[in-house]
């Protein structure tokens, strides 16, 4: 017996793979913010590049004297350095100071204070320098604070230099006397300027000699020379007054100057009466007559004059 048998198969259904265009645009999708921060990572290095490269130049500033003579000229020089790593172009300002007048614009120009120069090209890694000069009669120190250099790109602000100036050569000393007149026995208080030809005062310090004819300064007798200095502008002394009235001088000398006061020295308060009557007789004929001389004096026997006797 013969059978039939039933054939059969299997069919397995196979799953698509992935699209090839497909799996770029999704791969692209997934790198897209890497490479966008990467790019934006690139930009400010650039930038940070730029800037540092940009800001290369220093500016400073150097003065031929830090002390300087009232009325004697002073010079400064800016020096402007290039490090940007290439040729600049630049200008420099420098705002003179009020106190001082410029004697010398060293080929700048000079507008409203300010000194302006136009330098370049600079090479890269060179220096350029400018100088002017100033004058000033004022005693005291001289602050130049607002000079800077800047290009198209970068700037650069220098720090301050600061200059003394001291007093020309004495030209004029004054003396005053405080009272004039004054009592015999009293005191008067000497005060002494010294002054340059600008009227700045002598230095703190400064010695000033003192000649006196009369009373006594510093506990030394007339004739004698004292020495004092200078503080805040005047040298300050107390003359005591004798007990004989008239006249004591005071001379003042520095180095080959000299100036001198008066002062009058007046009596005290009347303290004797003395009257003295010649002839001490006359006749009683209604014509004879008689002088009556009536002296005044002080505590010190000083004549007290200019006062009515009764």
């Amino acid at each position: 017996m013969s059978c039939r048998g039933q054939a059969t198969s299997s069919h397995r259904e196979r799953t698509p793979g992935p699209h090839p265009h497909r799996t770029a645009g999704r791969l692209l999708r997934s790198l897209a913010p890497v490479v966008l921060a990467s790019v934006l990572l690139g930009i400010v290095f650039l930038a940070l590049a730029v800037s540092v490269g940009a800001s290369g130049i220093a500016v400073s500033k150097t003065v031929s004297s830090t002390t300087a003579t009232a009325g004697d000229p002073f010079t400064y020089t800016i020096r402007v350095t290039n490090t940007t790593g290439y040729a600049i172009y630049v200008t420099i300002t420098d705002a003179v100071p009020s106190s001082v007048s410029v004697t010398d614009l060293g080929g700048g120009t000079l507008s409203n204070g300010i000194i302006e120069w136009g330098r370049g090209p600079i090479a890269n890694g060179t220096i350029t320098q400018v100088t002017f000069s100033v004058v000033t009669t004022r005693a005291g120190s001289v602050a130049n604070t607002d000079y800077r250099a800047h290009s198209d790109q970068s700037s650069a602000v220098g720090a301050p230099v600061t200059t003394t100036i001291v007093p020309a050569a004495p030209d004029q000393i004054s003396l005053t006397a405080t009272p004039n007149p004054v009592t015999v026995a009293q005191s008067s208080v000497i005060s002494v300027s010294v002054v340059d030809r600008y009227g700045n005062p002598l230095p703190d310090a400064s010695e000033v000699a003192l000649r006196f004819s009369g009373g006594t300064i510093d506990g030394q007798p007339p004739g004698s020379v004292v020495t004092g200095t200078i503080s805040g502008g005047y040298l300050t002394k107390t003359l005591v007054a004798g007990t004989l009235a008239g006249r004591a001088r005071v001379t003042a000398t520095v180095g080959a100057m000299e100036n001198s006061i008066a002062i009058q020295v007046q009596p005290d308060v009347p303290a004797s009466l003395d009257v003295v009557v010649m002839p001490t007789t006359i006749p009683a004929n209604g014509i004879g007559t008689a002088t009556i001389t009536a002296t005044v004096a002080d505590q010190y026997n000083n004549r007290v004059t200019s006062l009515p006797v009764t």
